[in-house]
C-alpha cells in the first residue's frame, strides 16, 4: 500500500499486512465475549453432537482442523491448494463434511475422516456447491449451492449408501439447508436474506419461520430455537421459537 521511495532513491517502503482472527465464545452469564481455544485465528466453527469435539478453518489460510474441546489432540484435516470452509460433524463423530475450494474447479462436497485421510468429493457436478449438513441417521448429507444461477437447483440430498442425489421438493432459490437436531425439520434462507423458511418431509411442505434482513443461522441443540443474524433496522444475534414463532434478542 502506497509505496514511497527514500530520499535516496536506494530503498522503497510499503505497507503489508497479515489478516487475522479470533474464535469467541459468548458466556452467557457474565454477558461477555470470551476467546475460544486461545483466540485462534479460526473461522466456521463446528461442535461434535457428543460435545467433546471441535471442527474450523484457519484464517486466512483455509486449512480444516479438528481438536478437543480444549484445544488438545489437534489434526490438520486437509492441505494447500485444498481452500476448506463450513465443516459439519458426522452425528457419530466420525467424518466431516465441509465445502472445498480451488482454483479453477467449481466448489465442492467433501467428506474426510475424523482421524485424517485422503478427503473424497460427495458429488461431482460442475455447479458450486455450498454449506453441507447431515441427517440425523448419518445416512445423507445434504448441500445448496452458491447464491446465483445455481439455487435453482434448490437443496440438493445425497443418500450415502445409494450414491443418489434427490431434490428437496419447493426449495428452488432456497440456500443453506441445516436438518433440526431431531430431524423433524430442516431450516434454509432465501437467496434475498428476508426470511428463513422450515420444510416438513412429512407433508414435504415449506413454511415461513421469521421474515427480516438477516443471514447466517443454526438451530439449538434442543430444537427449539433457530439462532440468526440480524443486518438491520440494527445488527444482533437473535432467536426465534419454533413452535409460536416469538423472536428474542
Amino acid at each position: 500500500l502506497d509505496p514511497v521511495f527514500s530520499r535516496d532513491g536506494k530503498k522503497l517502503f510499503i505497507v503489508g499486512q497479515q489478516l487475522r482472527g479470533e474464535l469467541v465464545r459468548f458466556d452467557s452469564k457474565a454477558g461477555l465475549w470470551v476467546p475460544f481455544l486461545s483466540g485462534v485465528s479460526a473461522e466456521f466453527v463446528d461442535i461434535s453432537l457428543d460435545g467433546q469435539w471441535v471442527a474450523y478453518t484457519t484464517f486466512p489460510e483455509r486449512a480444516l482442523w479438528r481438536s478437543r474441546l480444549d484445544g488438545t489432540d489437534r489434526l490438520q484435516l486437509t492441505t494447500s491448494p485444498m481452500e476448506a470452509l463450513m465443516p459439519a460433524w458426522s452425528p457419530d463423530g466420525k467424518r466431516l463434511a465441509f465445502q472445498v475450494m480451488m482454483a479453477g474447479r467449481s466448489s465442492a462436497i467433501y467428506l474426510v475422516s475424523a482421524n485424517g485421510g485422503t478427503p473424497e468429493a460427495l458429488w461431482n457436478e460442475e455447479y458450486n456447491q455450498t454449506r453441507p449438513d447431515w441427517s440425523r441417521d448419518g445416512s445423507s448429507v445434504l448441500f445448496s449451492y452458491f447464491p446465483g444461477p445455481e439455487t435453482a437447483n434448490g437443496i440438493a440430498v445425497v443418500n450415502l449408501a445409494a450414491r443418489k442425489l434427490t431434490r428437496l421438493p419447493g426449495s428452488e432459490g432456497l440456500v443453506i439447508g441445516k436438518w433440526s437436531p431431531d430431524g423433524r425439520y430442516i431450516a434454509a434462507r432465501t437467496t434475498d436474506h428476508h426470511s428463513i423458511m422450515l420444510f416438513d418431509p412429512g407433508i414435504r411442505r415449506w413454511s415461513q419461520l421469521v421474515t427480516r434482513e438477516l443471514n447466517w443461522f443454526n438451530w439449538s441443540r434442543d430444537g427449539r430455537y433457530v439462532y440468526f443474524e440480524q443486518h438491520a433496522p440494527f445488527d444482533a444475534v437473535l432467536r426465534v421459537r419454533v413452535d409460536d414463532h416469538r423472536v428474542e434478542e
